[in-house]
């Protein structure tokens, strides 16, 4: 993992290491799937959005419960 894949999910973990744990672990299937096991901040942020983590950290679940 690169420093900018790094601070790429830290900056979507609102500050909550499960979050952040979540993260790494989607981040990591994504990239061995798409990018050869290397995650940099372009590969997170695929996945983060593929995943619909916005750039908030809130991902479609965090959006219904606010309703």
């Amino acid at each position: 993992m690169t420093p900018g894949g790094a601070e790429e999910i830290a900056s979507r973990a609102r500050g909550t290491p499960r979050v952040a744990n979540r993260c790494c672990g989607a981040v990591r299937d994504f990239a061995e799937v798409k990018g050869r096991g290397a995650v940099n901040d372009d590969l997170a942020s695929d996945a983060l959005e593929m995943l619909e983590v916005d750039r908030a950290g809130l991902d479609r679940h965090d959006a219904s419960s606010s309703s």
